[in-house]
């Protein structure tokens, strides 16, 4: 048995296909959690919406957001992302971007075949020329991104939206972590590499990215699987992508 085994971890091809496995494994591993992140963020996308446009705290005054975060969590008392905290960023969340989301469909052809980048959107937003086209490819990046990136993006330049895009650009583009993005949202970057971008990205993480890294990573991500408490992580990771293996198919 032994002398078998020995054989078969000699053998090329078998350790050919074992790395095959493992980089095809790394892969599945990327595409579950942004399928987890992208499936958080549109939810907190579509909640930052409801308040704004049901214009629910002037509806139902100064303590709505307490109220809000109270009966969420007694409603779904094994989530972590309903506090009066995080339900103010997710309202920052669309409000900051909302004005790149809003389609005009009779006039958005013209710019279809320009290059996609936060100038282009910035001006056809005002314009009111912001095509479908164009409004998918700002939400593959925007909802690709972590929400502790998305947070330090909304302390930062909350009332500069496109100051905020570009560094969602940029952090898709060069698979930046936290990290590598605090310390560039404290630069001129913006002001120095603004109008020299590229198309908008439609593509996941690198694997290797340090973006990809934490996306595997994010706790924001595991709350929002219904996972808390302790946990292994080798299992974490096998969770993720049994959940999300059907639909990523």
């Amino acid at each position: 048995m032994e002398k078998s085994k020995n054989i078969t971890m000699l053998d090329l091809d078998y350790l050919q296909w074992v790395k095959e496995l493992s980089i095809r494994y790394r892969r599945s591993q990327i595409k579950a959690a942004v399928k987890v992140n992208e499936e958080m963020l549109r939810f907190y996308w579509e909640l930052g919406r409801d308040i704004v446009e049901m214009k629910a705290e002037s509806r139902w005054g100064s303590g709505f957001m307490k109220n809000l975060s109270q009966d969420l969590r007694t409603a779904n008392p094994t989530a972590t992302c309903f506090s009066q905290t995080n339900l103010l960023y997710m309202k920052n969340f669309y409000l900051l971007y909302s004005q790149y989301t809003a389609i005009v469909h009779q006039v958005g052809a013209e710019i279809d075949d320009r290059e996609v980048t936060p100038q282009v959107v910035e001006q056809n937003t005002f314009d009111n020329e912001i095509s479908p086209q164009v409004v998918e490819q700002i939400k593959n990046e925007l909802f690709s991104v972590p929400w502790g990136h998305h947070r330090f993006i909304i302390d930062k330049y909350l009332d500069s939206p496109q100051k905020a895009l570009f560094f969602v650009h940029q952090t898709v583009l060069n698979g930046w972590s936290r990290s590598m993005l605090l310390n560039f949202l404290d630069t001129d970057l913006y002001e120095r590499q603004g109008k020299a971008l590229t198309n908008f990205s439609t593509t996941l993480p690198e694997e290797t990215s340090d973006l990809a890294q934490e996306l595997t990573k994010d706790p924001y991500d595991f709350a929002f699987t219904g996972i808390t408490g302790r946990y292994n992580e080798r299992l974490l990771k096998d969770k993720l992508l049994s959940k999300f293996s059907a639909k990523l198919q």
